[in-house]
Formats: C-alpha cells, sequence, structure tokens
C-alpha cells in the first residue's frame, strides 16, 4: 500500500489574473473514511473559488502507532498536520 499517492493529475489552467493584494483566495477540500481500528483514508484536492479542481487530486492513509490501538501502517494523523505546519 503507498500511503500517499496521486489519482488524478492537476486540470490544464491558465495562471490566474494578477489582481489586488491579498485577491487569491485558497480551497482545500477534503474526504476522508475510516477503514476500520485507528485506519483512515483521506482524499485532498484544491479548488477554484467557483468551485473547479484547480490542483492534482491526491489519497493519503494514516492509522496510529499499536501503543494506542493501531497497527502502525502509516504515520498518524498528527504527523501529517505537523508536516503541513513545517512546509
Amino acid at each position: 500500500m503507498d500511503i500517499v499517492r496521486k489519482l488524478e493529475e492537476a486540470p490544464a489552467q491558465a495562471p490566474p489574473a494578477a489582481g489586488p493584494a491579498g485577491g487569491n483566495e485558497i480551497r482545500i477540500r477534503v474526504s476522508a473514511e475510516t477503514l476500520g481500528g485507528q485506519k483512515k483514508r483521506g482524499e485532498v484536492w484544491g479548488e477554484t473559488a467557483t468551485g473547479a479542481r484547480r490542483n492534482s487530486r491526491w489519497e493519503m492513509f494514516c492509522d496510529e502507532g499499536r501503543a494506542i490501538g493501531g497497527e502502525d501502517t502509516a504515520p498518524p494523523p498528527l504527523a501529517f498536520f505537523s508536516a503541513g505546519i513545517a512546509f
């Protein structure tokens, strides 16, 4: 199992037109499901202000360590959150 993999390429689109400072809106969509135990599967992608997809669509898995009832098959959710802050 890949812990993170690309499901769909980003759609072709023109670069955004220059606008006023702070005029770009960032929307991130997430869909998540429980797979049993502590395992979860999520999909994440970006959208435009009109709801059109603007980024590649990604699939991600997470799990918890055995000490708290998981199977340690993927990073815990807090690891993804922490990496996002670090990036």
